[in-house]
């Protein structure tokens, strides 16, 4: 008998933290998109972890043979006695073969999802070498290289539900990525007595509705501390750039007229920090900028304590060594610009020298070290501490304060191909007021804009910009954070999440996830005590967001604090 390779949806057990399993449960499979499963004896294995490596399982494994699949359904009572689970880290797996194959395999999904979707659904299927997967460790959770997988396919609203595309005829194992912990793929209409679905609501009117009750659930993940030993000193006005592998941080302000030439590469793989060299480093500053173009970290502008500097130097990754950068027909000294990296180029713009706003702005070439003047025609007016994100054909900027006041404008400046060819204005009917210490972030299609404050009074209003139709749409205000400035912002694929920032009452430690696709927020559930902050550096990993530095009142902070941004997620069962 052979496993269809076709479309099959299993209904497995979920993890329940903190609370006991005394009675056994009934899951179903059932056949999605109307595809046959044979008719005949399959064989589950269930197998739970407290880790990925595979001799430490918790309980026994569970092999259940055999299992009858009658007109596509199989049905299946597990009972874990009295087990009960204490909110760590656990790994479960369900795989399904038809029985007398004599196939085994062991493989875990990845804790990096692996689409753009926070929740992703992790289909893996066996190859000819996977049984070499049943011993030993598996590598950083990660999937191996001989491992084939199957596309992924998921689709959630208050409840989740999923399919699989299977590509090998041996054996399918479903696993679901939530947070850190794993679960297998529970996905049903409900209706089904013993039926397990997932919700991010911890009363779910539908779900209650529909005759189910609360079963446990999953904690949010909490809040990481990083290490501090050799780590940056507390520092504000400081860079932050991600190189695929690490956070490097450099410069800021040290308090007391005192500024850092210094900074660190944090490894979160490791929880560890490896000190920049500072020789040849750029001279001391803050309020810089720093772009990554794939190999090496561009420093360039800011403020050295005296007055504004146009200079700036360039650290190799390979190499870990700094080489300056050329000065001729570089922008004017300035702090509080902007800069992006188009690909090719690195893009300045806009920025202060003191009490004189800065004029104009120029591009970076690195392979000849070279600098060209921005096009000035229709440029926006000069201005300091404006937003700007890269939107893969061209950038935009907007708000700030300009000698006129907080700014409600902006612009587009066009690079096709990366080469900037001319700057196009922005709408501002429909746009923000005007503002500064403002985040703003590109999702793909949109430029979303939001917080910030004007003339010291904090604001936790926004828009999205379209600039195709050079249209704006606010953001919704329900559930949005309080209104706060200079917040950590990162974008994870389909959520922008703030961090702290700075309200009316000084600096705030929680925040909100905002999603576009349905203009709604949740406030972050994350259990720990994050740092209150504001000013702090931020970067994206792929997989969670990363702050270090900024202020709190009067104190400098130097902690680094991990964040997997994933909510609660609480389990209905029908009786």
């Amino acid at each position: 008998m052979r496993f269809h390779p076709c479309r099959v949806l299993l209904l497995a057990w979920g993890l329940f933290l903190g609370e006991a399993i005394a009675a056994p449960f009934t899951y179903q499979g059932r056949l999605v998109d109307g595809t046959a499963l044979a008719n005949g004896n399959y064989e589950l294995t269930f197998r739970l972890f407290d880790s990925l490596t595979v001799g430490n399982r918790i309980g026994p494994e569970l092999v259940l043979t055999p299992v009858g699949v009658t007109n596509g359904l199989f049905t299946v009572a597990l009972d874990f006695g009295n087990a009960a689970f204490d909110g760590a880290d656990r790994w479960l797996e369900l795989a399904a073969r038809p029985s007398g194959t004599g196939v085994t395999l062991s493989v875990f999904a990845p804790r990096q999802a692996i689409t753009a979707v926070p929740y992703a659904l992790h289909a893996l299927t066996g190859s000819a070498d996977a049984g070499a997967l049943t011993l030993g460790t598996l590598p950083d959770g990660r999937l191996s290289a001989n491992v084939a997988r199957t596309s992924d396919v998921l689709t959630f609203s208050n409840t989740l539900s999923a399919r699989l595309v299977g590509t090998n005829d041996a054996l399918v194992s479903l696993i679901l990525a939530l947070s850190s912990r794993v679960i297998a793929l529970e996905a049903s209409s409900g209706s089904a007595s013993g039926s397990l679905l997932a919700s991010a609501l911890p009363a779910d009117p539908v779900l209650l509705a529909q005759g189910l009750t609360r079963a446990g659930g999953i904690r949010a993940p909490a809040w990481v501390s990083g290490s501090g030993v050799d780590a940056p000193s507390a520092r504000e006005g400081h860079s932050a750039i991600w190189t695929g592998q690490e956070m490097w941080v450099w410069g800021g302000s040290l308090g007391g007229a005192q500024y850092s030439l210094s900074g660190g590469a944090y490894q979160p793989d490791t929880d560890g920090w490896t000190i920049l060299s500072p020789l040849d480093a750029p001279t001391a500053r803050s309020g810089h900028t720093a772009v990554w173009t794939g190999t090496e970290m561009i420093v360039w502008g800011g403020f050295s304590g005296s007055a504004a500097v146009d200079t700036g130097a360039r650290h190799g990754a390979a190499t870990q060594s700094w080489r300056p950068v050329s000065s001729v027909n570089a922008p004017t000294a300035r702090d509080s610009h902007l800069s992006v990296w188009t690909g090719s180029a690195m893009l300045v713009w806009g920025g202060r020298n003191r009490s004189t706003l800065a004029a104009a702005g120029a591009q970076y070439r690195p392979g000849t070290d070279t600098w060209e003047a921005l096009p000035v025609a229709n440029e926006p007016v000069p201005r300091m501490s404006a937003a700007g994100v890269w939107a893969g054909d061209r950038w935009l900027v907007w708000g700030g304060m300009s000698t006129s006041g907080y700014e409600q404008s902006g612009g587009q400046l066009l690079c096709p191909g990366g080469t900037p060819t001319a700057w196009q204005a922005m709408s501002t009917v429909g746009a923000p007021s005007g503002r500064e210490g403002h985040v703003a972030v590109w999702t793909g299609t949109r430029l979303l804009v939001w917080g910030g404050h004007n003339f010291g009074t904090p604001l936790n209003d926004g828009a999205a910009y379209d600039p195709i139709t050079d249209l704006w749409t606010p953001i919704s205000a329900v559930g949005a954070p309080s209104a706060r400035s200079l917040p950590a912002g990162a974008w994870t694929g389909s959520e922008w999440v703030l961090v702290g920032g700075l309200t009316g009452s000084g600096a705030a430690s929680g925040g909100a996830a905002y999603t576009p696709a349905t203009d709604a927020w949740r406030t972050l559930d994350n259990p720990g005590s994050p740092v209150a902050r504001s000013g702090a550096a931020s970067v994206w990993t792929g997989s969670e967001m990363i702050l270090f530095g900024g202020r709190n009142a009067t104190t400098l902070q130097g902690s680094l604090e991990r964040l997997t941004p994933q909510s609660a997620w609480y389990f209905y069962r029908k009786p």
